[in-house]
């Protein structure tokens, strides 16, 4: 958690209780995640490489795109699993989960149906043969069927995990709840829920160890899945429990408060772990297959970046420091805001101009394509945020609202 935010020219007092529940800075962390896989994409899908990116560069960039869906993950994991922690903490009931589904469900598949339905009419992409495969994909289940993993979106396998990340959280808040025990006091039940999460770390990592070295691999492409991902989900788990912590006693602990105040120093090693990690995972043509030793850790390796990178958003004066006003800068702000639309629309505009580029219609000239899918993806991104997220949202609110008294009256 947070500590409290202090007026303008105030330092925020060591050690006092957190007095909100927004983190600021978290849109700043997704608008670099998007741009992440925005860059990945348009380097290496939407055209010829750029003559300049070679070498160790080539395989930092190619890194990019893991990188940021990992982000994504954390985030995700730190989100939504908070409210669940820190109802265990104050021994509270937990979050409805019809409501939470409920507003899940509204943030993803609107604009998901329109992004979808756009880039099949124009660009024909995973044309549609046969119900199953339809519902595949508006569903957002292709990833459990094999040779539609990547069809329609090409980025909604993600999408995919992170829907179904949203079917199970409550059941693995009733699990965690339940390995923490109700009847204990608040500092064994913190122990023993740390226990549990360190279990659902080892399912995950254990699972992805048992694809990669099974003789007889399940039929669907387990890396598609949630189930890949567990242990980078669990890590952003960890930063809830933490964050849920300070909420429940009302105080700080000096370790967290000390994390806090360094966020340079969590950046710093993000950033050298990530450069060192990068030829590790170059899977561009041409390359070494990647190993299945570095296949097993590699995502439990950008899971750890991205807490590093995330820490400092959700622990420590929200208000201090240059890398925490850089995330709430307003551009940052913004494009983090829309950082859905720009993660459904880029490929389809990445496409979409190299299309009109081998037709004639486009100049190949880099910075004209570089400007041009910017301004498209802008503009995509801000009128699926302001047209469809936004209602969408308000409704599964008032939805949510509306299940929730229902269930007050029963």
């Amino acid at each position: 958690m947070t500590e409290p935010t202090a007026p303008p020219g105030r330092r925020a007092l060591r050690g006092a209780a957190p007095t909100t529940d927004r983190f600021p800075c978290i849109d700043g962390l997704r608008a670099i995640a998007a741009l992440a896989v925005v860059a990945f994409h348009y380097l290496f899908v939407g055209g010829p490489e750029p003559l300049w990116l070679r070498g160790r560069l080539q395989a930092v960039a190619w890194a990019f795109g893991g990188q940021g869906v990992a982000i994504f993950f954390v985030i995700s994991g730190f989100l939504l699993y908070r409210p669940f922690a820190i109802a265990h903490f104050a021994d509270q009931a937990e979050p409805p989960s019809v409501p939470f589904w409920t507003r899940r469900a509204v943030r993803i598949f609107p604009a998901y149906w329109v992004a979808l339905s756009f880039a099949l009419l124009t660009l024909g992409v995973g044309t549609i043969r046969g119900f199953g495969r339809f519902f595949a994909l508006y569903t957002l289940t292709q990833g459990y069927h094999r040779g539609l993993e990547l069809a329609g979106l090409g980025v909604a396998w993600t999408l995919v995990i992170e829907v179904s990340f949203y079917a199970t959280l409550p059941f693995i808040a009733l699990g965690l709840r339940a390995l923490g025990g109700a009847d204990t006091s608040r500092t064994q039940r913190l122990r023993r829920e740390l226990l549990a999460l360190a279990l659902l770390f080892c399912v995950g990592a254990g699972a992805r160890g048992w694809w990669l070295w099974s003789a007889n691999p399940p039929k669907f492409v387990l890396q598609y899945t949630m189930i890949w991902y567990l242990d980078v989900f669990a890590l952003g788990l960890l930063l809830a429990i933490a964050s849920a912590w300070c909420t429940a006693t009302g105080r700080i602990p000096r370790l967290l408060d000390a994390v806090g105040r360094v966020p340079w120093l969590w950046w710093t090693t993000a950033l050298v772990v990530y450069v060192w990690s990068c030829p590790l995972a170059d899977g561009r043509p041409g390359h070494p297959p990647v190993s299945r030793l570095v296949a097993l850790t590699l995502p439990m390796l950008r899971g750890a970046i991205a807490v590093l990178l995330i820490t400092p958003a959700v622990l420590g004066d929200q208000h201090r420091g240059a890398i925490r006003a850089l995330l709430r800068s307003r551009p940052a702000t913004y494009l983090g805001t829309i950082s859905f639309g720009i993660y459904l629309w880029h490929l389809t505009m990445i496409r979409l101009i190299a299309r009109w580029i081998s037709h004639g219609s486009l100049t190949p000239d880099p910075w004209v394509r570089l400007i041009t899918t910017a301004a498209l993806t802008a503009t995509a991104a801000t009128a699926s945020f302001y047209l469809v997220e936004r209602p969408a949202i308000a409704r599964g609110r008032r939805w949510s609202a509306r299940a929730e008294r229902s269930r007050a009256l029963v």
